[in-house]
């Protein structure tokens, strides 16, 4: 159990409050809602997740965002996780020990802690980070939030409401000559046929 998980473990025996509050919200493309994607086999996908709904507050029960520690899986035969980039709202001087670790080949752990004792700057809505996936096989693959803390300042934790991202990807189509461009092929081949003859 890494520290963080212990802190939040530790800080929700003594911290309730908050969960009064109307929820915040993860949602990818800050959609506030579920999206569906269509790829093409052999494409990249960048799939940005944003939180929304924080009210600034760096009081006690107050909706900062000052950690979180969450599972996201998906469908990795479909789509290949590639890696994380996250976002400069969260750098080094905001946050210690951000992290993307793959769990298995449909899932990762993303976590991260703010070391600051005041987040009453912070945006009500901002990026958290990118997810890159390739389109390696036709299919769907459901990119969900599955397990997660979310920490306020106070090390209180709260819920919120979570979307998921849908990612269909497609075949390359193939695409079969037009009968005249297949005749003036053919004629060409025609063409390089005889002149080889006439060479020799």
């Amino acid at each position: 159990m890494n520290v963080f998980k212990k802190m939040m473990a530790a800080s929700a025996l003594c911290l309730c409050a908050g969960s009064a509050l109307a929820a915040p919200v993860l949602s990818f493309g800050n959609a506030g809602a579920n999206v569906a994607h269509d790829y093409t086999v052999g494409d990249s996908i960048a799939l940005d997740l944003w939180v929304s709904g924080l009210d600034g507050s760096d009081d006690l029960g107050g909706l900062d965002l000052a950690g979180f520690d969450f599972n996201l899986s998906f469908n990795g035969a479909v789509t290949g996780y590639q890696g994380t980039t996250f976002s400069s709202d969260l750098d080094d001087s905001l946050f210690y020990g951000l992290d993307a670790s793959p769990i298995s080949s449909n899932s990762v752990n993303l976590s991260g802690l703010s070391l600051l004792a005041d987040l009453s700057a912070q945006a009500s809505e901002f990026k958290l980070f990118t997810l890159l996936f390739s389109a390696d096989h036709a299919g769907i693959s459901s990119i969900k939030i599955d397990d997660f803390i979310l920490a306020n300042s106070w090390f209180g934790s709260f819920s919120s409401d979570n979307f998921l991202a849908d990612i269909t990807v497609n075949e390359k189509s193939v695409t079969v000559p037009e009968p005249s461009s297949l005749g003036l092929l053919l004629l060409a081949l025609g063409a390089l046929v005889i002149r080889r003859r006439n060479a020799v």
